[in-house]
């Protein structure tokens, strides 16, 4: 489901037609596509386009979808899309965030995993320490301290990471 209100939201914020063409976008049809599977997987009845989903999405309470939800995840009631505007609902939009939540955490785990495996691949195991140390500590990096990380050899076998890690923060402007 939360790849479907992901999806959704992704849709609500497209302009233009091309949102609705094949090929959809990835993220939708990854929703369609799963929406069917489990249809499928339970002896339901799916979906046969990404129209006939939106209409379900506006039509058809979640709490009747043939999905295994806990309990208490939804009201009788809930849609993932607002009957009259055809937009996200309040419920939709608190499953996209988590998505996004779980995308961030994913994205994470991969950028700590790189680290220690350019650190090992460079035996330079305080590198990795220093790395989460500097993450941990300094989220923004101002002019000085970026300079201060390049010119700091123990962070070498990490720089290209920390480059992409660490981007420019815009200069406020005087008002």
């Amino acid at each position: 489901m939360r790849t479907l209100a992901s999806a959704l939201t992704a849709l609500d914020a497209a302009t233009g037609l091309e949102a609705f063409t094949l090929p959809y976008a990835p993220e939708v049809q990854r929703a369609l596509d799963r929406t069917v599977l489990a249809c499928l997987e339970r002896g339901a009845e799916p979906p046969v386009s990404l129209p006939d989903l939106l209409s379900w999405c506006r039509e058809r309470p979640v709490a009747d979808w043939p999905v295994d939800l806990p309990a208490d995840a939804v009201g009788p009631g809930d849609l993932l899309l607002d009957p009259d505007s055809s937009r996200p609902t309040e419920l939709c939009h608190e499953w996209a965030e988590q998505t996004q939540d779980s995308a961030l955490a994913l994205r994470d785990r991969e950028i700590i995993r790189a680290a220690l495996r350019l650190c090992r691949e460079h035996g330079e195991e305080d590198a990795y320490t220093e790395f989460r140390r500097l993450l941990v500590t300094r989220p923004v990096l101002t002019a000085a301290e970026e300079f201060a990380v390049s010119m700091d050899h123990v962070l070498d076998p990490v720089k290209e990471l920390l480059r992409r890690i660490y981007q420019p923060v815009p200069e406020l402007s005087a008002r």
